[in-house]
């Protein structure tokens, strides 16, 4: 099956009732499980939970609108059978929660230079009034380097990264151009 583009999602109840109202009624779903990195991917080749094999070609579309839990990638309609919904489902992973009070600025600056230092991505957390809280996924030389950080808190958890709480998306895309009168002017050294 090659999927190219994401059809809806399955958590938004207005697009499962007309995908049910499609396929004329019940279905059952297969999910093609995740790993974080792989949501912004433009190419996937995996294996769904049925043992279907599943080819996602999404193309720079994945860099602005990456896949999330519950979107559907497409569907197996054969004749007789109950249609068959093939869904992503973004796998838990591994993460360091990384826990600033908001008054600690300097804190949580030299944090969030760290991950960056690291070129980790770093997610946004569920923050409050009091603290701001960021995930990057875990890495032992980072975990160590956050933990020396005054005021910091660095902690492990497992939890989804999903693509859509990531700060950094992608580097800027620079566009350079010369002016129509830029010369290189090469000055010749006087011989001493």
């Amino acid at each position: 099956m090659l999927c190219t583009h994401i059809e809806g999602n399955l958590n938004d109840p207005s697009f499962e009732l007309a995908l049910r109202r499609r396929l004329g009624g019940a279905f059952t779903t297969d999910e093609v499980l995740l790993d974080w990195d792989e949501c912004r991917r433009r190419v996937i080749r995996k294996v769904s939970e049925a043992g279907r094999d599943v080819g996602i070609r999404l193309g720079d579309a994945a860099l602005d609108q990456p896949l999330t839990d519950g979107d559907v990638l497409g569907c197996v309609e054969d004749v007789g059978e109950v249609p068959i919904v093939v869904v992503a489902r973004p796998r838990r992973a591994e993460a360091l929660l990384i826990e600033c009070d908001r008054m600690e600025l300097l804190a949580l600056a030299h944090a969030c230079w760290e991950v960056g230092n690291m070129h980790a991505p770093l997610f946004r957390g569920d923050s409050d009034e009091h603290t701001v809280r960021l995930l990057a996924p875990a890495m032992p030389v980072l975990d160590r380097m956050l933990a020396g950080i005054p005021g910091v808190r660095v902690s492990k958890t497992v939890c989804p990264l999903p693509a859509d709480r990531r700060f950094s998306t992608r580097a800027v895309q620079a566009t350079v151009e010369l002016a129509s009168d830029f010369k290189i002017v090469q000055k010749k050294g006087t011989a001493s």
